[in-house]
């Protein structure tokens, strides 16, 4: 009986021959049978929480997706407002007014980035199985991509390259979700990279496994207690401030969702290395490949701020 008043079974204790149960044994069999319920209980009190724990979770991601689309609509218009006043639609203003007004878009930038970021993680998390849009992954247009939206809001001095083996295994994934990738780990290199440092970004074979994509920046490094916490929603290292934390936690999502890993090396004071694997998918077999991608082997983006700080200048060469 629960302490509830409620029977849960009965306990039978069974022999090939009649015998009479002392009064040791008949006590043993009580303690054990209030053991027994102990643990049924726990398991019914367990399953009750865990229960109202997901739906109290999915509460608060509808919640969360519901706001996000809200906010999306007006931080657009206002995103549209700024441009126009800041490219002279309703007349010259003043210098300081326009500073005023750039650090204003940029704060919607940042702000439409989140949002943005809230219904992606929604979106994964609604759509479980979510299909992918397969393609051949062409590491050069990701690469490049990445580094040119970047470097938009770059405002120090900063060397960005990317490295490209000649031969590659034909990896298969949904090129904007692996785009989406590589431009949040580059964003984060970026913001904590030192002035005049430098960023790479590298795919590198790993055989019949698929590749590796690496990011790596001369930023503080990453305490090894942080590690293993970073690709969680809401959690970022020290010294990786000024974003919710998300933006790792959607690569997780992203990476698994092509069945590959993602993780860091990091030492305090020597930068990091933030990589994500991706294995060689049997789609291919679903397309008409007939061989590898043969890309460049190098170039180098050399990025700095000018007067026009929404310019790129890029220096391009081969490495030898």
């Amino acid at each position: 009986m629960t302490p509830e008043g409620h029977a849960l079974g009965t306990l039978c204790v069974i022999d090939r021959v009649p015998r009479q149960l002392t009064p040791e044994q008949v006590d043993a069999l009580r303690t054990l049978s209030r053991q027994v319920i102990a643990q049924l209980e726990l398991r019914h009190n367990l399953q009750k929480l865990q229960r109202i724990t997901t739906v109290e979770r999915e509460q608060i991601e509808d919640f969360i997706c519901a706001v996000s689309h809200d906010l999306r609509t007006p931080l657009l218009a206002t995103r549209g407002t700024l441009h126009a006043i800041l490219g002279g639609a309703f007349g010259s203003i003043s210098d300081t007014c326009k500073e005023v007004l750039e650090d204003c878009s940029q704060a919607n930038k940042d702000l439409l980035k989140l949002v943005e970021t809230l219904l992606d993680v929604s979106r994964y998390k609604i759509e479980v199985g979510k299909s992918l849009n397969c393609e051949i992954l062409n590491w050069k247009n990701i690469f490049v991509e990445a580094i040119i939206r970047s470097s938009v809001s770059l405002k120090q001095k900063l060397a960005i390259t990317y490295k490209i083996p000649f031969s590659l295994p034909t990896v298969y994934g949904d090129e904007l979700e692996i785009q989406q990738v590589v431009q949040n780990l580059l964003d984060n290199a970026i913001r904590v990279s030192k002035m005049n440092g430098q960023v790479s970004l590298e795919v590198a074979s790993l055989g019949v496994d698929g590749v590796k994509v690496s990011v790596r920046d001369n930023g503080p490094g990453i305490a090894p207690q942080e590690k293993e916490r970073l690709f969680h929603s809401f959690i970022q290292a020290r010294g990786r401030r000024n974003r919710s934390g998300l933006e790792l936690y959607l690569c997780r999502q992203i990476v698994e969702a092509h069945k590959g890993t993602i993780g860091v090396e990091s030492t305090l004071g020597e930068g990091s290395t933030f990589w994500f694997t991706l294995p060689i998918s049997l789609e291919q077999t679903r397309f008409n490949c007939h061989s590898p991608l043969l890309l460049p082997q190098d170039r180098r983006f050399d990025l700095q701020s000018t007067h026009h700080p929404h310019q790129l200048k890029r220096d391009r060469y081969a490495s030898d």
